[in-house]
């Protein structure tokens, strides 16, 4: 930021050099302007804007594909606005002796701003980009091609999910990403398209069900900016929805619990494929029960003692509001390693999971979360309180007196379950020596 905040006078200035090759466009070979700011900390924050917009202009003014578009869409979207609020433009009559300003909608010649600005704006394209593209980009504006609705998923998200969970948020992009195929442009959400998907899916209903939500969601979302036309039916409407039967019910596609020499020789092929981050992934999980998720967010610094008892403690973005900031004792055999000082990638560990389990000829009923149910199985055939394992893997408690009144396990009553289940699955044995591990890895 040094290069673009310099001080003219008692205050700061904006500044970035228009490359050579769209000065042409801008008539000027550089952009500046005045934050207003004498701080050079709060001119930083303001400067950062002004330079982001102009890096924008250049992008489009280069005919920067999605840069272009997303101009387009606005401007197209600010002209059916301007229409239904009936904004128009005045502008100057073609009779030339008539002191009455012609007004689109009363004697056809006038039109809105963002119907004038697009007009500039794509004129100003023509210097830049070959003649096909310059119709391809005027096509989208004038309705004869839709924008693809892959440009407005960041758009949406931060509108109706900034206050939500990041998994919340990343479920809701992977929705827009799966839906892509088959509402590709915002001339394509209809209920032919809808059910063509819904008749392709394979998953069980409730995760369909969830993605149908989001996309609800993101078409209103269109319609309210209008970036869709208010007169289209929304295709993920509550009563208009009815699902194909061969979709599973939940729980239907059961995800079985892993046996204790699954779990031994998926950790001894992590371990012939020196895989580390891996195989500390499966010890962590069938020696505490904790998500994939769980155990990628978890760090150095969540490491805590409770009644002179090692913890590690689950972010309070869990899954579950029962998930969250709950507090796991340590097993004895992980309680003097040392935990990532960062986050680990928990998606790339599960794709190798994936490929390492099917390697040793596992199908689809066995998955990482398998671990988990592995850690709830010992649990219940070692006689643990239903209770107390709830709250190390952090389940809503069935009973109004322990779900709603009660404080939770303590710390000193989880410690031997976790004990047990270590004892039982021989992880120490496994584990072995986990530090020459690392090494050969």
């Amino acid at each position: 930021m040094a290069n673009r905040l310099y001080l003219r006078g008692s205050t700061y200035w904006a500044q970035l050099p228009v490359p050579p090759d769209v000065q042409h466009i801008f008539k000027k070979s550089n952009f500046q302007k005045t934050t207003r700011c004498k701080d050079k900390r709060n001119a930083s924050i303001q400067a950062a804007l002004m330079i982001a917009e102009w890096q924008q202009q250049i992008d489009e003014a280069r005919g920067s594909p999605d840069a272009v578009i997303n101009k387009l869409a606005n401007l197209k979207a600010l002209d059916k606005k301007q229409r239904e609020l009936k904004q128009f433009a005045f502008i100057e009559p073609a009779d030339k002796t008539s002191e009455i300003p012609a007004v689109h909608g009363i004697n056809g010649s006038g039109w809105t701003e963002a119907e004038l600005t697009a007009d500039v704006y794509l004129s100003s394209l023509a210097d830049s980009i070959p003649p096909s593209e310059l119709l391809y980009y005027s096509s989208i504006y004038h309705g004869r091609t839709g924008v693809p609705n892959g440009l407005f998923t960041a758009e949406w998200i931060a509108a109706e999910y900034a206050t939500n969970k990041p998994r919340t948020r990343t479920e809701a992009a992977k929705a827009a990403k799966l839906s892509a195929q088959w509402f590709p442009t915002t001339d394509d959400w209809n209920i032919a398209n809808r059910n063509k998907w819904l008749q392709s899916e394979t998953r069980n209903r409730k995760s369909v069900q969830k993605d149908v939500g989001y996309l609800r969601s993101f078409f209103v979302f269109l319609q309210n900016n209008f970036y869709v036309d208010a007169s289209v039916a929304n295709p993920f409407a509550k009563d208009g929805i009815s699902y194909p039967k061969h979709l599973k019910q939940p729980g239907e596609k059961r995800r079985r619990s892993a046996t204790k020499e699954e779990i031994s020789g998926l950790l001894s092929a992590a371990k012939r494929k020196s895989d580390y981050e891996l195989f500390w992934f499966i010890i962590v999980g069938a020696a505490t029960g904790m998500r994939i998720a769980e155990i990628g967010s978890a760090v150095a610094s969540d490491l805590t003692v409770y009644d002179g008892i090692k913890c590690i403690q689950v972010k309070a973005d869990a899954k579950t509001k029962a998930s969250s900031s709950r507090i796991i004792p340590l097993p004895n055999l992980l309680e003097d390693e040392s935990w990532p000082r960062e986050p680990l990638n928990d998606k790339a560990v599960g794709k190798r999971f994936g490929r390492l389990k099917r390697s040793l000829g596992f199908g689809d009923d066995l998955v990482f979360h398998s671990i988990r149910k592995t850690f709830a199985t010992i649990c219940e055939q070692q006689g643990v309180s239903e209770g107390v394992a709830a709250d190390i893997l952090g389940h809503e408690k069935q009973t109004m007196t322990y779900g709603l009144y009660s404080g939770g396990s303590s710390v000193t009553q989880k410690k031997p379950v976790i004990d047990i289940v270590e004892d039982y699955l021989e992880l120490g044995v496994q584990f072995s020596n986990l530090k020459d591990l690392q090494k050969e890895s």
